[in-house]
């Protein structure tokens, strides 16, 4: 056999025999990977993705051996929810923003699944507050620290004619409000809420017959009269 021919079939019987290793090796070596997809509310993200990569750091393993990778996306919820319905979405895990999401999620998915996406009652994670927030002097002249300003006082300074005028300071005009639209906002449907239970007076429970009464959307509207545009 000449030498060149040789050494070509020496290393074909060499190639088959690494290749026969590595296949035996590979079945006795645990391998593989788990991802796990998490499509969270942007608001939690200072908070999540050190967790995350932590967990991802520790290497944590399924019982036959898989190494289990989280893949967390920051996303808006309402921009999620409509992801998940029409089916360009499909995570592991769904974390929205607030829980309000929930149900408008499930009576979207009914309509086509005929089942609830989100079933039982999910904890929350994180629970953090809505407020009305302005410049202290401003909130000074509503009368706080010693009084608390609310929704109500919104509302009046909405639908006054003098605005800061009636509380001493005509060179602040007409009082405006503002807040993220709610169609793609979290804090923006949940401002909206928070205007609805102030106008029917409660703090838990409200139902479709509070926001169809006409006391409820008279208040929503003069709280929104206010909404700054410009």
């Amino acid at each position: 056999m000449k030498p060149r021919l040789y050494t070509f079939y020496s290393l074909l019987v060499i190639l088959s025999l690494l290749l026969s290793a590595c296949g035996e090796i590979q079945g006795l070596i645990p391998g593989g990977k788990v991802t796990i997809s998490i499509v969270y509310g942007s608001e939690k993200k200072e908070w999540l993705e050190p967790l995350v990569a932590q967990f991802n750091a520790a290497n944590n393993q399924t019982t036959d051996g898989k190494i289990i990778e989280v893949q967390a996306t920051a996303m808006g919820s309402i921009e999620s929810v409509r992801g998940i319905i029409d089916g360009t979405l499909q995570p592991t895990v769904w974390s929205p923003a607030s829980s309000v999401y929930i149900p408008v999620a499930n009576a979207e998915w009914r309509k086509t699944h005929g089942d609830d996406l989100v079933t039982g009652n999910p904890k929350d994670l994180v629970l953090s507050p809505v407020v009305i927030a302005m410049w202290r002097p401003m909130a000074q002249a509503l009368g706080w620290p010693d009084k608390a300003i609310g929704w109500a006082d919104v509302a009046e300074l909405a639908t006054s004619d003098e605005g800061w005028s009636a509380y001493g300071h005509p060179e602040w005009g007409q009082f405006k409000f503002g807040h993220t639209h709610p169609d793609y906002s979290n804090s923006g449907i949940v401002s909206i809420i928070a205007e609805a239970y102030a106008g029917a007076g409660k703090q838990r429970g409200l139902t479709e017959a509070d926001l169809d009464a006409a006391d409820v959307r008279a208040f929503m509207t003069a709280v929104e009269r206010g909404f700054e545009t410009g």
